[in-house]
């Protein structure tokens, strides 16, 4: 999006110069005739300049990007929620497991994606940090696993961040996944 925005504002610059300065030119022999001195011209058309250069400066400022409104979102919201805190261990975990992410809806503002895996070491230490939420999702499932005998737990959890949500498979391990 924001080599789009780039690329439009690129050729507005180049369309307004191509088209506003002969138009500055022939505008001003057609009304003032050959009356008008040159150093009057070269007025015209640095007020130009510096008009065409504040809009390309207000078109600028408005191309922020998605992402950049969503960086900046989820900066402030990390800064503020404490449930978005992360964490680098579950409480209450007896035997070693798998964690993957099996789906999800929304940016996570961690940068969580369907996909990823995680383990957790027995006495819950995990090998990449997650949310608070997400621990408090999955902790009492990981809390309930045997070495071994458990196939998968599917594990939903909502981020406080409204419209967002990643469903987790935790999995001892040792354990054979069920189909």
């Amino acid at each position: 999006m924001a080599q789009e925005n780039s690329r439009t504002f690129k050729l507005i610059i180049a369309l307004a110069v191509a088209v506003g300065l002969p138009a500055i030119i022939v505008g001003e022999r057609l009304v003032l005739g050959e009356g008008l001195p040159a150093q009057a011209m070269v007025v015209m058309i640095a007020a130009y300049a510096v008009g065409l250069f504040w809009a390309g400066i207000g078109v600028a400022r408005s191309t922020e990007t998605e992402a950049d409104v969503a960086a900046g979102a989820y900066a402030s919201a990390r800064e503020h929620m404490p449930a978005l805190e992360l964490l680098d261990t579950v409480p209450y975990v007896a035997h070693p497991a798998t964690v993957q992410v099996t789906d999800g809806a929304g940016a996570c503002p961690w940068g969580l994606q369907v996909g990823d895996r995680l383990e957790v070491e027995a006495g819950g230490r995990l090998s990449s940090p997650l949310c608070r939420a997400a621990v408090a999702a999955l902790g009492p499932v990981l809390g309930r696993l045997e070495d071994g005998s458990d196939r998968g737990t599917a594990v939903s959890c909502r981020c406080p961040l409204a419209g967002r949500h990643r469903t987790f498979l935790a999995q001892a391990i040792g354990a054979v996944a069920s189909n």
